[in-house]
């Protein structure tokens, strides 16, 4: 669910961005300025994109070493708590054995049993804690790496969106121009 909340988060930011780009664009196009106040608009505004792409970037890097520490401070807690137990265990199987040798040697046998059972499921769950850190890591990874993509296709359309306004200022120039010497003409008549 929180990855599905994450995707669903970088899927509107993505969005709110690349519309914030093309609608400043469209924008820029249709207002009456110069094709070089048009050029150094647009520039402004792809320069804008980027910075917004980049912190939309650190942004998820960041949440990503914050999840990458919260699974260490996780993983070292469990090794605590594993390691308290197993020492309780120990003490207890000290305690135990100490009265074994008072009633014989089948009952320390028993308990050597009970303690290799005991250890045998402290070192399950230990190996269970790491399997559960280490894809709580790959998750973060791939979380940061889904956005890195994001940011990256972001820059990648920022620049076609960018292109694309040059062609059309070109065009919008060429056509002002055109324009211009027929109203010369028409004048001259």
């Amino acid at each position: 669910m929180t990855e599905k909340k994450c995707t669903s988060t970088q899927n509107f930011v993505l969005g709110g961005l690349i519309g914030a780009a093309v609608g400043s664009v469209v924008a820029l196009l249709l207002a009456p300025k110069s094709g070089r106040e048009l050029r150094s608009d647009i520039n402004g505004q792809v320069q804008s994109a980027k910075e917004k792409a980049y912190d939309v970037k650190d942004a998820a890097l960041e949440k990503g070493a914050e999840l990458s520490d919260y699974a260490k401070i996780q993983t070292d807690s469990l090794k605590e708590q594993t390691a308290r137990f197993t020492d309780t265990v120990k003490s207890k199987a000290s305690e135990v054995s100490g009265a074994a040798k008072k009633y014989g040697i089948k009952i320390k046998a028993d308990t050597e049993d009970a303690i290799e059972e005991v250890s045998g499921k402290v070192e399950d769950t230990q190996e269970v804690v790491a399997d559960k850190v280490d894809e709580a890591k790959d998750k973060a990874k791939d979380v940061a790496d889904k956005v890195s993509d994001k940011v990256d296709e972001a820059k990648d359309k920022a620049e076609d969106v960018k292109d694309v306004a040059h062609s059309e200022a070109k065009d919008v120039k060429k056509a002002a121009k055109k324009a211009a010497k027929n109203v010369e003409k028409e004048i001259k008549k």
